[in-house]
This record gives structure tokens, sequence and C-alpha cells, in this order.
């Protein structure tokens, strides 16, 4: 996807979550009201925009796992890209 105002990326990692799990992860960890960006109905606007996303560069990533699978996800969606740039990374 080669857009006029920028290269197409060599990956693209999405971080997919539901919407309830995303709010309910904001606010359990502050003390505040979402701001307007984080209201329900932004969210479920965001998230079926970038599930419409279909690019050969995209890898999508279950946000709802445990953090530490979420890491192991990324790492071995990103080995094969920094690969062909000569950066080696240990799984």
């Amino acid at each position: 996807m080669m857009t006029r105002f920028a290269p197409t990326p060599d990956l693209t990692l999405i971080f997919d979550l539901d919407v309830e799990t995303a709010i309910r992860r904001m606010t359990s960890s502050r003390n505040d009201e979402p701001n307007r960006l984080e209201l329900r109905e932004n969210l479920v606007a965001v998230k079926a925009a970038f599930d419409a996303m279909v690019y050969a560069e995209i890898v999508r990533i279950d946000a709802s796992l445990d953090p530490d699978s979420v890491f192991k996800k990324v790492l071995t969606s990103v080995q094969p890209t920094l690969g062909l740039r000569g950066i080696k990374i240990d799984l």
C-alpha cells in the first residue's frame, strides 16, 4: 500500500483487543474518566476501521493475551523483517 505521503511499511503490527476489555483496562488502571477519544462509541469506530484494514504487511496481535505471550508474538512477528535487515534476535 503505497501512499502519496509515505512509503509502504515493511511491517505493521495491530494489537487487537475487544472494546469492552479495552475500556475495562483503561478504567481499572487509573482514577479518572475516559477522555473523548476513549469513549465506547469512538473505540468501536476505531476498531472497525482497523479490522477493515487488509494489507500484506499487517500482522494482528491478540492483545487479550497475557503480556509475556503478547511480547513473544511481537518478537516472532518482527523477526523475519529484522532478519532481512541483518538484525538477529533470539527468541
